[in-house]
């Protein structure tokens, strides 16, 4: 996922009556080579400004690499809360261990609003998921006053990993990290529906 906020667009002139202005941005994607992969790119998803019609604001198109890419492919797999602080876990899901030392940021969204941006040093971490890196960001406020928190990790360079798409993790209604085992089981749409159906907390 990647977001580019409507204030920082140098050229304003699309908030006027029949202008527009045109934005360009860089990604990268690795699907298996020749497989159809669907891209979208949605404008003003927080409504900053008022419109008409707000039903046709996101365009999708499929597309179809030529090739697959070798090299790292950075995610985050998992999160838990814990107090004021939360953990999440860094994967490398690509073909290629990475090299140490590749600066990135995390940043999280707040029912869908930006909190916080921190700055990350990565470690070499093994490819296809055989290792991880445990991270942790604390907030004085606190996370529980949310209903759903997005996490996105970034590459400061973004040659440095070979999907840029695949680069956010839901987490929906949060866990705490006494239940940090429990995330796969909690996924599962039948058992959370059952769980929030007879509204369990969890203390921890």
């Amino acid at each position: 996922m990647q977001s580019i906020s409507l204030a920082d667009i140098p050229d304003q002139r699309f908030r006027y009556p029949g202008e527009f202005v045109s934005v360009l941005t860089s990604i990268r994607m690795n699907p298996d080579a020749g497989e159809r992969t669907k891209l979208a790119i949605s404008i003003d998803p927080e409504n900053e400004i008022d419109e008409l019609n707000e039903y046709q604001n996101t365009y999708s198109r499929t597309i179809c690499p030529p090739a697959a890419l070798n090299g790292p492919d950075f995610i985050i797999s998992s999160a838990a809360l814990s107090g004021d602080s939360m953990i999440m876990t860094i994967k490398n899901r690509g073909p290629q261990v990475s090299i140490p030392g590749i600066h990135a940021r995390i940043h999280l969204y707040a029912d869908g609003n930006p909190v916080m941006t921190q700055p990350i040093i990565l470690p070499s971490i093994l490819p296809r998921n055989m290792s991880a890196v445990s991270i942790r960001l604390t907030q004085s406020s606190g996370f529980n006053n949310y209903s759903r928190i997005t996490a996105a990790i970034e590459t400061i360079n973004i040659l440095d990993e070979i999907d840029n798409t695949d680069n956010s993790f839901d987490y929906g209604e949060l866990l705490p990290a006494t239940m940090l085992q429990y995330h796969s089981l909690l996924s599962v749409p039948k058992i959370a529906n059952n769980i929030d159906s007879h509204k369990v907390s969890w203390e921890g």
